[in-house]
């Protein structure tokens, strides 16, 4: 486990992009920085180019994810290939520019829709989902705990958390 401080942090954004970036666009910058720099500098295959990140579309459109939505509020969004995968500030503000356009109600909207018709499909035809690491992509999930103690009780009143459980090669939690 990596850890750092409040201080680390907050120069580590400032690094990488200011206020044009969040605190996780810029650690994660910063995780896949150092893996293209010290383990896939050589390596075409194993260089990270791109992110798949896990967003939360709750609040963004009431009528597709209200902000109190108790359900699997979030999509996978690909980023575009980073510039350069070896500087900071590229990565990260690559990694925002992904997540600003999947906020965008329309996109999202659009977005929505055809991954229902694909997990449709998936169902009806009895087909696996195929969850293998995509050559130079890393998954980043920022989404550890869902915090819903405010939002929802089912019997256990201040206790309703969600957990992200499952980890894997290249996926950050």
């Amino acid at each position: 486990n990596l850890q750092f401080s409040g201080e680390q942090l907050a120069r580590l954004r400032t690094l990488a992009g200011g206020s044009s970036v969040s605190v996780q666009d810029a650690l994660s910058a910063y995780i896949i920085l150092t893996l293209n720099t010290y383990c896939y500098h050589n390596n075409d295959e194993r260089r990270i180019l791109h992110t798949n990140t896990v967003v939360n579309y709750r609040g963004v459109c009431d009528s597709i994810g209200p902000k109190g939505l108790v359900a699997n509020g979030v999509l996978m969004m690909l980023s575009d290939d980073f510039d350069d995968p070896y500087s900071l500030s590229s990565i990260a503000k690559t990694i925002r520019r992904s997540i600003n356009k999947s906020r965008e109600p329309k996109f999202l909207g659009t977005w929505i829709a055809t991954a229902d018709g694909l997990m449709r499909k998936i169902f009806r035809n009895k087909y696996s989902i195929d969850m293998r690491l995509i050559p130079n992509e890393i998954v980043v999930n920022s989404h550890t705990r869902y915090d819903w103690a405010g939002l929802v009780d089912f019997g256990y009143t201040n206790k309703c958390r969600f957990y992200t459980a499952w980890t894997g090669a290249l996926y950050l939690r």
